[in-house]
Parts: structure tokens; sequence; C-alpha cells
């Protein structure tokens, strides 16, 4: 099962060719002192009954969610992970329990599953991207003078 999912790393040519149907779905973005900042490309994939939704900054997947109707099962849990480890291993965090779970992997990488919702996994760069994104308007809102 597990080459059906698309993996974090990748290009959008890459998922792309893994799927048949894409949907353009605008920009990722964050909300930071009062201001709505948008980054990276979101495109969606659907492929047997599977939509997953992946953020492109820099032209690779740093961020990817996957969505099912239905329960997911353990080794369909197990198997994103693993499509998405590229040679990490992830580590249980808490949350934990059947309704949700959470994993750590490298630097800041996480995987967190929700039962009733889907899986949804961010890289290091991910995390990075939008702390910048963060500090920047941070500063910006400095340069405004008091009114």
């Amino acid at each position: 099962t597990s080459s059906v999912f698309a993996r974090i790393g990748e290009t959008q040519n890459q998922l792309n060719n893994r799927y048949d149907k894409s949907f353009p779905a605008g920009e990722e973005a964050v909300f930071s002192e009062g201001r709505l900042l948008k980054f990276g490309k979101v495109v969606v994939y659907q492929s047997d009954g599977w939509t997953i939704t992946a953020t492109f900054i820099n032209n690779r997947c740093e961020r990817i969610r996957y969505k099912k109707v239905g329960a997911w099962t353990d080794a369909q849990i197990y198997a994103v992970l693993k499509a998405n480890s590229n040679g990490q291993t992830w580590t249980k965090s808490d949350p934990y329990n059947k309704h949700q779970k959470q994993w750590i992997g490298v630097g800041s990488s996480s995987a967190f599953w929700q039962s009733f919702s889907n899986m949804d996994m961010k890289t290091d760069a991910y995390y990075v991207a939008t702390e910048r994104l963060k500090k920047d308007a941070v500063r910006k809102s400095k340069e405004v003078p008091n009114f």
C-alpha cells in the first residue's frame, strides 16, 4: 500500500506523475502579528479514495496531509509513516492514544494523526519557513510607528 502514498520531500512533478488527478488549491498561510502570511503552493491529489494535500516550498513537498473516507487501519497509519520516513526514525510522542497519535522525526519534523480527521506531516524545512515568516512579521510590525 505504501506505493499509493505521495512522499514528503518529492517535487511537484514527481507527485503529478504518481497521480492522475491534481487540483491547485492556492497557498499555505500562517497568521502572525495580525497578518495572514501566505507562502508555499498547495496542490490536492486524489487517488483510490484518498485525498492528499501537499504544500510545496521551493518545489519540494514540505507538508503533506492524507485524508480518507472511513476508519484508518494501523497498517495504513504505519504505511504512511514508512513512505514518508526518508530514512529517519519516527519516535512516538504525546498525545498517543486510540484517537490521536503523534511522532517526532529529525529536527522539528512531525506527524500527527487524528482518527476523525487525517494524518498531517510537516518537515523541519516547513517549520523553518513558517518561523522565518513570523519573525519577519514581528520585525515589520515594529517598523510601524505607534499612533
